[in-house]
């Protein structure tokens, strides 16, 4: 074999892995997707929608995201207006409105009682008398 035809090969071999190197350092992000990439497997960057480049061999596009805003139908109701037939009394007419009472606090005032003044640790307020 003739020494121009080995070199020849070899400048083809090597044109072929610096091309795929080339090649594959360029990425594509969609227009509504951002492109997750890892340097080494740790977060390097965000990769914004268009053309895109990465080293090669340190760099990996590890997961593509969409940005699309996603919109759903909620079906709302409208607020009925209610009469209320509640009206103050006077401590005069009050004879027969039951009053709550505070019930026993059975341990010392944690965070749950200071916001709850009916907060207890013990059932003993709402078991039957």
């Amino acid at each position: 074999m003739d020494l121009g035809y080995v070199f020849l090969i070899f400048i083809a071999i090597i044109a072929f892995f610096v091309l795929s190197i080339v090649m594959g350092s360029f990425f594509t992000v969609e227009t509504s997707q951002v492109a997750i990439v890892q340097r080494l497997g740790k977060f390097a960057r965000v990769a914004g929608p268009g053309l895109n480049w990465k080293t090669p061999y340190l760099e990996m596009v590890v997961r593509r995201l969409s940005m699309k805003v996603q919109q759903f139908d909620v079906q709302v109701l409208p607020k009925l207006r209610t009469t209320s037939s509640f009206k103050s009394r006077s401590p005069s007419n009050t004879k027969s409105s039951p009053r709550l009472s505070n019930p026993p606090i059975t341990s010392s005032p944690t965070r749950s009682n200071r916001l709850n003044p009916w907060f207890t640790t013990s059932c003993s307020a709402m078991s039957p008398r």
